[in-house]
């Protein structure tokens, strides 16, 4: 009898125990990220769940998103920005907004997505995260991974990780190379990279593709299309460089973004121009193949 009521005793020891060690996982705090009281930066928070449950925490955290502290941080988005609710599938989460966030500037739209972004990355087995703007049939989805924004040594200040293509030096391929741009506004981050291409490569192994005396007429990003309007000097032959790798060049380093899949060249204004036998009067997509390295 002293046996058996002994263990009944251990065994709701043990029992409250393992409840309290749940409740502690359920409360432990992880980092999201608001905007500055200025709405100019990201300022970091922590924030404790209620639930073990991943789809309950993925709405916590959303509703949390939603909190303004007067003079410590503002909310990332209202209530009325979702239309939609979100889906978790395997590591996936798709979450719909509101099409009204293009009305606003790109450089706060940027911040919204990164503290968003950043924000549900701190949720364990999230792997993706990917927006969809806009109702179904029209919607513009944007899809980013963990390394997609990162802080630098100013916590207010967010860069986005860009990439560069140029070209081997047997002209046959292209080299991919990571660069950190600051992250502004939409069109400002596409400008930098294609004058980043016009400037050159920095390293000894690999060579220019767009001809440097290349002008950059605009860069306009509409709907995850980018459209690269330059003067006639890019139609100029450079040092025996094929001309699927001056164009790929420029395409995959814009493509290599988020939030854009395809590339338009125009010339001029006019997109009716060929470059040497390629027809530029087409949407242009990444281009594994050539890249050095690939898989495929």
């Amino acid at each position: 009898m002293k046996k058996t009521f002994l263990s009944i005793i251990l065994l709701i020891v043990s029992l409250t125990l393992l409840g309290c060690g749940k409740k502690k996982e359920a409360k432990d705090g992880v980092t999201i990220y608001s905007l500055n009281p200025e709405g100019q930066g990201l300022v970091k928070r922590t924030y404790s769940f209620n639930s073990n449950l991943q789809d309950t925490r993925i709405s916590e955290l959303l509703n949390a998103l939603t909190e303004t502290q007067t003079g410590k941080y503002r909310a990332v988005f209202s209530q009325s920005d979702y239309i939609g609710t979100f889906e978790n599938q395997y590591g996936t989460i798709k979450l719909r907004l509101n099409a009204d966030v293009f009305k606003e500037s790109d450089s706060m739209r940027m911040l919204r997505f990164a503290a968003l972004v950043r924000s549900l990355f701190s949720l364990e087995d999230i792997h993706e995260v990917q927006l969809l703007i806009g109702e179904k049939e029209d919607a513009t989805v944007l899809s980013y991974t963990k390394d997609s924004f990162f802080d630098t040594i100013e916590p207010s200040l967010v860069y986005q990780k860009s990439y560069l293509y140029f070209s081997d030096l047997t002209r046959y391929g292209l080299y991919e190379f990571e660069m950190m741009l600051p992250m502004e506004t939409i069109d400002k981050h596409a400008y930098q990279i294609v004058e980043a291409l016009i400037k050159g490569p920095e390293v000894g192994y690999c060579l220019q593709t767009v001809p440097p005396q290349t002008k950059i007429r605009s860069v306009v990003v509409e709907r995850n299309v980018c459209y690269v309007d330059l003067n006639e000097e890019f139609l100029d032959y450079l040092n025996e460089m094929p001309a699927y790798l001056t164009l790929y060049s420029i395409v995959n380093s814009l493509t290599k973004l988020d939030y854009i899949q395809e590339v338009v060249f125009l010339v001029n204004g006019s997109s009716n121009v060929t470059y040497r036998d390629l027809d530029l009067q087409t949407h242009f997509s990444f281009n594994r193949v050539i890249v050095n390295g690939s898989e495929e």
